[in-house]
């Protein structure tokens, strides 16, 4: 803050004392209520997200002309919801019974009428927590295949149209641009701790009033907007270098919880290439990042004591 920051930035004072109390509440709790975390609260999140879903399904039945969003803000929150709770749900559960391939199926659905192509990302990546490089996956590769082109044969606006889409990544590239060139307004010491959704000012006179969303939609962009790109550079550094020591270390672990909070930890480093995750202070799957980064350090820690 010293760095970046004079004491009058109220938002930037609110940034820290919010990114303090987030990490405090998240290290306190994994501390004091571990095995909470171990045997029941990945189940309460699934409950919780399927109920959620369920609510959005008999309040808002809009599923054609639009992309999905239940009763969430946002089809791409309502996305991740339906995305953590089927990779949750697929790896934790060894036998896969009715029950659980009902929450399955809905998750899959809600997902797909979202349109975010981000679950095109997220539900192959719990396939491979779960099984690996096998031939069920192969099989699951043809399925899937099967459903895309299906998919695209009805002209819906589901995740699998949007991915079929000839500008399927110039969208995203303009912002790529925009945060890009934001950044290297202050290459040495960023825009400030506060610009953490990659708030940008680099837009082109064309862009402004067509109502998209010009802020970075990456992550790593979005840390080089706020820090500039030393100190950006060594955060990003840092987190992957965390990131891959705990993979290192659990990376042959038969036990489906740690399994589970490994695939919410890659998912995020592979979705902020397309999102504004890692550096938020008040959405899920940013919380459920840290969160599983904090459980996994904490578990790691227990076991070499242990041994």
């Amino acid at each position: 803050f010293i760095l970046f920051h004079n004491i009058y930035e109220i938002e930037a004072i609110k940034y820290v004392i919010a990114r303090f109390v987030q990490f405090s509440l998240l290290t306190t709790s994994i501390y004091y209520h571990f095995d909470y975390y171990r045997t029941h609260f990945l189940r309460h999140i699934v409950y919780v997200l399927f109920y959620l879903i369920l609510l959005g399904f008999m309040i808002n039945t809009n599923f054609s002309t639009v992309r999905y969003s239940g009763i969430v803000w946002n089809p791409n929150m309502l996305a991740t919801f339906s995305t953590i709770g089927f990779g949750i749900t697929l790896i934790l559960n060894n036998k896969i019974s009715r029950f659980y391939l009902l929450f399955l199926f809905v998750f899959f659905i809600t997902s797909l009428l979202t349109g975010s192509r981000g679950v095109l990302i997220g539900i192959p990546l719990a396939f491979v927590f779960r099984y690996g490089f096998s031939y069920k996956n192969i099989l699951y590769a043809i399925l899937g295949s099967l459903i895309y082109f299906s998919s695209i044969s009805l002209e819906l606006q589901t995740s699998v149209d949007r991915f079929s889409e000839k500008e399927l990544f110039a969208s995203r590239l303009i912002n790529y641009q925009i945060a890009f060139n934001t950044a290297l307004e202050k290459p040495f010491v960023g825009h400030g701790l506060d610009k953490y959704s990659g708030e940008t000012t680099q837009i082109p006179d064309y862009l402004i009033g067509l109502g998209k969303s010009l802020t970075a939609h990456n992550g790593y962009l979005s840390i080089l907007i706020q820090y500039g790109f030393i100190f950006g550079f060594v955060i990003i550094f840092l987190i992957f270098r965390y990131c891959f020591l705990l993979f290192y270390f659990f990376m042959n672990s038969d036990n489906a919880y740690t399994l589970v909070y490994l695939y919410i930890v890659f998912y995020t480093l592979v979705g902020s290439i397309y999102e504004t995750l890692i550096t938020g202070i008040n959405d899920f799957h940013t919380i459920f990042f840290w969160l599983s980064i904090s459980y996994l350090i904490f578990h790691k820690y227990q076991l070499k004591n242990a041994s």
